[in-house]
């Protein structure tokens, strides 16, 4: 049986050091009296070693303030210009609101047809 513990701790000063874990396993049967079934201390076993690795510093910039420019942002394989698909949105908006406004006003002209029609025959 394996079983896979996860240790989480601040190891920012153990840079280049080398930890030995030991398990020990109890029976829990009776809580107020755990009993000890087995242990593993071994200092010498690479099996139970980690070893710490060093983090570089990061270079502190020499004016407060002020950021350091980073390099070019990532390729994201869009290559189309952003400004051609805008210009087309707003011709396509303006075509729409086009034969909106040409809509309403064929709707509106046979109206004043038809009302003019009705008065001709009231004034007869």
């Amino acid at each position: 049986m394996e079983v896979q513990i996860a240790f989480t701790f601040d190891g920012s000063t153990l840079g280049g050091k080398q930890l030995v874990t030991f398990e020990e396993l109890y029976d829990m049967t009776n809580p107020e009296e755990p009993k000890k079934v087995t242990e593993h201390k071994d200092i010498n076993d690479e099996g139970q070693t980690v070893t710490i690795k060093e983090v570089p510093e990061t270079p502190t910039p020499e004016t407060p303030g002020t950021t350091t420019k980073t390099s070019n942002p990532p390729k994201t394989g869009d290559t189309a210009k952003a400004g051609l698909w805008l210009a087309i949105a707003a011709l396509s908006a303006m075509g729409i609101g086009g034969v909106a406004i040409h809509a309403r006003k064929k709707k509106k002209a046979p109206l004043a047809i038809e009302e003019k029609k009705e008065e001709e025959r009231e004034d007869e």
